[in-house]
């Protein structure tokens, strides 16, 4: 008899994109950004290489005609994350 706790198990989906990472100021809080539509976080730490945005550019200096890398959502769709946020 198969145990009720085995093999039906599921992971919860974590509820932070892949590259969420745990910011270490306020400072850095404040330099990310989230797409509204899907929630992905752009951290300047890490850019968006794929996209031919390099690590350290800020979210401001990201081009007007960048799309999210998930989703495809527009620069605009964005806002930025800030500590009271």
């Amino acid at each position: 008899m198969r145990s009720p706790f085995s093999s039906n198990k599921r992971t919860a989906p974590s509820v932070f994109p892949e590259n969420a990472a745990t910011p270490t100021s306020k400072a850095a809080m404040g330099e990310m950004a989230c797409c509204a539509p899907c929630g992905y976080l752009y951290d300047p730490s890490f850019g968006d290489p794929d996209g031919g945005i390099a690590p350290g550019t800020p979210f401001e200096d990201v081009p007007k005609d960048w799309a999210c890398p998930k989703c495809g959502a527009r620069k605009q769709d964005f806002f930025t994350l800030t500590p009271d946020r």
